[in-house]
């Protein structure tokens, strides 16, 4: 992943919690502090408790990314697919994340000032939203 150009992804499809002794939130961050842009998306299928879906959430976050519960074969492919899609990431100035698909369900931001990042593209865009006015950004451009 070093050496790759843009921004990579990684996506971890799981159906329980880690059982090889090691450290998954750490080697997220690990990447991160050596420089290379990845997005990693979580796919849980099947999971049943609560405390393995926020750890799963968690380390999605870490990672730039999102955690996706699914628990039957229709939702798990449609995860998949979506998972796979051009992901953004709308940035407040307080550090919340709005994340959501490019040509997917739109999405409705607070006013604000936003950093808006596009997986797979150079550079970050910067957008005011008025809190009287409606904005319409389009992404499939």
């Amino acid at each position: 992943l070093k050496n790759a150009q843009g921004s990579s992804r990684i996506v971890i499809l799981t159906d329980g919690e880690e059982t090889c002794d090691g450290d998954p939130k750490e080697a997220i961050l690990d990447l991160a502090e050596q420089g290379i842009a990845v997005r990693i998306d979580i796919v849980g299928f099947a999971i049943d408790d609560p405390a393995l879906s926020e750890t799963f959430t968690d380390w999605a976050a870490a990672g730039h990314g999102q955690y996706i519960d699914v628990s039957d074969p229709t939702a798990l492919e449609r995860a998949l697919i979506d998972v796979s899609q051009t992901q953004y990431r709308a940035i407040a100035a307080d550090g919340d994340i709005v994340s959501g698909t490019v040509s997917g369900d739109a999405v409705a931001l607070s006013a604000g000032r936003y950093t808006l990042v596009i997986d797979g593209r150079d550079g970050e865009t910067m957008i005011d939203i008025d809190p009287d006015a409606e904005l319409l950004i389009d992404l499939t451009k």
